[in-house]
């Protein structure tokens, strides 16, 4: 054996020997714990040892975005200002080289020809005289990529630089996987911040809201002469408690799903399948939250209108058929488009001590009561108010021919809540709100009969004189 060739084997064994080492090193350091960027670092350092490399670049990919976000990069031109931007993938080398999903050896001339063969619109690495490029693949999903070129011909990547990168690409998926699950997770938290601030803000309002219906709760339980007054409370909590049974299911579903996540995470189990579907179900809970507080916060809002603050109401001397003919004149609006006929028959003058708004609001709402629960979009229906005086006393009767109602209607149809038309939008207030503006605020009292297809006839008793005491101090 020459000494040339004895020579050149003892070399080959040395570098062998060198790779089995770095080898065996960047085992050991995927089993130390650091930081990703100090862990590149000495991979880098590592590898440098038995091959060239000047250049350096690791790139975490987005699918989803189709982004690179540069993790690691060491260049001889552009140096490391690289490090933390995210760009689109564009039609350029690491393109190719994830949708190959295979490692990839380039001298310049194969570069240039992936350029004229259309493979690649551009190349970044023109300038390259030798490029390697390794995917960071597992279960033929992509995490990301590794790339060394050399812009020198001292430097020529063979096949074994090429294995040597996949091994180590190989070794460093998981260390690139664990990089993008602690990001997706960041993202996590700080929308899980952003919802919870959120939740928060809604349940402040809600709280808010609930005080104001407590308040007006008390306002109708001090006026309220009905015998179904325990039905009213039954159904203001009816109302209200199903959006906020809505709210708190999703409250509770949110918090399983976190501590799902969170034990996952901790037995690292969670994958990016997951993740997905978990911000999917935070997103989907937080807009069922926040339209059920909405749709709470407009059903408070409805309750309010049922209280008449009696301290600012004002007592004034009506002219009754004048005062009527005012309230239709402002309704005209309201039906003037309809087919419907309202006529107003008043024997003599008839005037009385009263409550403007209150016999506004009672008239008005019989109305829009026909409107909307007597009267056919196709059939002419027609609207009387009679008013006579009787002794001490004014009787007004309200009468029309519509759809009309049936026994149980009639039984219900003062109680609060009930309504023929839920389904439609109705509240089941309006009818509850004409008794009580009748029975509390005007003083007098209501009746009421009907017949299916023969419309309704409601009679209401006014005093001639309305008294309020003064309220006492609390």
């Amino acid at each position: 054996m020459s000494s040339d060739t004895q020579t050149q084997l003892e070399n080959n064994t040395e570098h062998n020997d060198a790779v089995i080492q770095a080898l065996l090193t960047i085992s050991e350091l995927l089993n130390q714990k650091a930081t990703p960027q100090v862990l590149y670092q000495k991979v880098h350092k590592t590898i440098s040892k038995i091959m060239d490399i000047k250049n350096i670049a690791i790139a975490l990919y987005d699918e989803n975005k189709q982004e690179v976000t540069f993790d690691y990069v060491v260049d001889e031109k552009d140096g490391e200002r690289f490090i933390g931007q995210t760009v689109p993938l564009g039609p350029g080398l690491t393109s190719y080289l994830i949708n190959s999903k295979q490692p990839q050896r380039l001298s310049k001339a194969d570069i240039l020809e992936l350029q004229k063969q259309g493979k690649i619109e551009y190349a970044l690495g023109t300038l390259s005289e030798s490029w390697i490029g390794v995917p960071f693949i597992k279960n033929d999903t992509i995490y990301g990529v590794l790339i060394v070129q050399s812009y020198s011909l001292d430097t020529i990547y063979t096949v074994e630089h090429l294995k040597l990168l996949t091994f180590v690409a190989a070794h460093l998926t998981n260390v690139i996987i664990h990089k993008l699950f602690v990001l997706e997770q960041q993202m996590i938290k700080q929308e899980l911040r952003q919802n919870i601030s959120l939740i928060k803000k809604q349940n402040k309002q809600l709280e808010s809201t609930m005080s104001q219906l407590k308040a007006t709760q008390k306002e109708l339980i001090q006026k309220e002469k009905m015998a179904s007054l325990g039905k009213l409370v039954a159904g203001v909590a009816h109302e209200i408690n199903t959006p906020l049974g809505v709210c708190v299911t999703g409250i509770t579903n949110l918090s399983h799903l976190t501590k799902g996540v969170q034990t996952s995470f901790k037995k690292n189990q969670l994958n990016a399948q997951d993740l997905t579907e978990f911000l999917e179900d935070v997103g989907d809970s937080c807009s069922i939250i926040e339209s059920n507080c909405l749709r709470a916060a407009d059903l408070i809002n409805s309750f309010k209108k049922m209280a008449v603050d009696q301290g600012s109401l004002n007592i004034r001397r009506l002219d009754l058929k004048q005062y009527i003919e005012e309230i239709l004149h402002s309704l005209k609006p309201m039906f003037k488009s309809l087919p419907h006929e309202i006529t107003v028959d008043c024997e003599g003058d008839v005037t009385l001590e009263s409550v403007a708004g209150a016999i506004s609001q009672v008239l008005t709402n019989l109305i829009q009561n026909s409107l909307v629960h007597g009267f056919t979009a196709t059939t002419k229906g027609h609207i009387n108010i009679r008013v006579t005086q009787d002794d001490n006393e004014i009787v007004m009767v309200y009468r029309d021919d519509g759809l009309g109602m049936n026994e149980d209607q009639i039984k219900h149809i003062f109680e609060p809540f009930y309504t023929t038309k839920r389904n439609q939008g109705g509240s089941g207030l309006g009818a509850h709100l004409i008794y009580n503006l009748v029975t509390t605020t005007l003083q007098g009292r209501i009746t009421l009969e009907s017949e299916v297809n023969k419309g309704v006839t409601y009679t209401i008793y006014l005093p001639l004189t309305v008294k309020y005491e003064k309220p006492k101090p609390n």
